[in-house]
């Protein structure tokens, strides 16, 4: 180590005899960054493992205070099993540029908590704008796809509602109807609904799409304009394409996400850190999310609460609006 720091120009300020960490300082005199040096230094084969500490990496994190009715009951956001939310809306709190797509049953457009929402909604079903509201799995209610939006876009500190993660990004409401039967008119067929949703969150400029829904067999219409979403979304950089592992409570992974290694396939995780009963699993799942007992929205103003994975696909579709925010 004395001759890596010699060679380097770098300072050693701690020998830690019983952990076997040391630590060097870059100085005035050194010519690469802390990150170069940490590269370097694994590379040289001296070195097990190496690390970074950035000045004012390790300063305390505090929870923005915000007045949410229902924010001190967020686990999910600042929760020892959340996503840890804590510092990052001091760099971000998202950018109306970026647009989330939710393809789901539909949302109240006009909630008084969910301001920035575009004004190019549609309907995948009766191919129309605005988008609609429809019942979810025989439900008398419609909070499926007023809760995922609530997750992603809620407003922060306005005394009402929830806190959003991503609250200053553009959501763009895609609704389909679930509900009809594949043996109705082709036109009205859920499964080309969502392959016109998809598309339509393409032409329309989306950045993430998050989908809580999917299927149990291979559609090849719908894989294709998934795929046109993943090559040639987002002005040919590709759309990030979030979805939701499913809730059989089985190794398993759904169709369509199981076809495509570029999407995000989301488990849910509970406010123990453990994954949520219900959550499906498999070599497939990318990583997982908050998806039990989450607070959201619901409709006429109202709140909730809900579990499954419907509801942890959101929180990383919204994450990765805040990084398309900041870069």
């Amino acid at each position: 180590m004395d001759h890596f720091a010699v060679d380097n120009n770098v300072t050693i300020v701690d020998r830690n005899e019983r952990s076997l960490w040391n630590t060097l300082a870059c100085g005035s005199r050194t010519t690469e960054n802390a990150l170069q040096l940490a590269n370097k230094a694994y590379e040289s084969g001296l070195f097990s493992a190496t690390d970074i500490v950035f000045e004012n990496d390790l300063n305390a994190a505090e929870n923005p205070d915000y007045n949410d009715l229902y924010y001190s009951q967020q686990w999910s956001l600042t929760g020892t099993y959340g996503i840890n939310l804590n510092r990052t809306h001091s760099i971000t709190t998202g950018h109306p540029s970026i647009k989330v797509a939710v393809i789901d049953n539909g949302f109240q457009l006009d909630h008084p908590d969910m301001p920035i929402v575009s004004s190019n909604s549609w309907d995948a079903t009766s191919q129309s704008s605005p988008a609609k509201q429809y019942l979810y799995n025989g439900k008398t209610y419609n909070n499926h796809g007023t809760g995922v939006a609530s997750i992603i876009g809620a407003d922060t500190n306005n005394e009402i509602g929830i806190a959003g993660i991503a609250p200053d990004i553009t959501l763009l409401p895609i609704s389909v109807d679930f509900s009809i039967s594949t043996m109705d008119t082709i036109s009205h067929n859920p499964l080309t609904s969502l392959s016109n949703a998809i598309e339509h969150a393409i032409s329309s400029g989306a950045d993430v799409i998050n989908n809580s829904w999917s299927c149990h067999a291979l559609h090849p219409a719908l894989d294709s304009m998934i795929e046109q979403a993943l090559d040639n979304g987002r002005n040919g950089n590709g759309c990030i394409v979030v979805f939701a592992s499913g809730n059989d409570s089985s190794n398993v992974t759904l169709f369509p996400a199981i076809q495509h290694d570029d999407i995000i396939i989301v488990g849910g995780s509970d406010s123990l850190g453990k994954r949520r009963t219900s959550s499906n699993y498999s070599d497939k799942l990318d990583l997982i999310a908050p998806g039990g007992d989450i607070p959201i929205l619901a409709d006429k103003g109202a709140e909730d609460y809900e579990s499954g994975t419907s509801f942890a696909a959101p929180h990383v579709s919204a994450v990765a609006g805040l990084i398309l925010s900041v870069n």
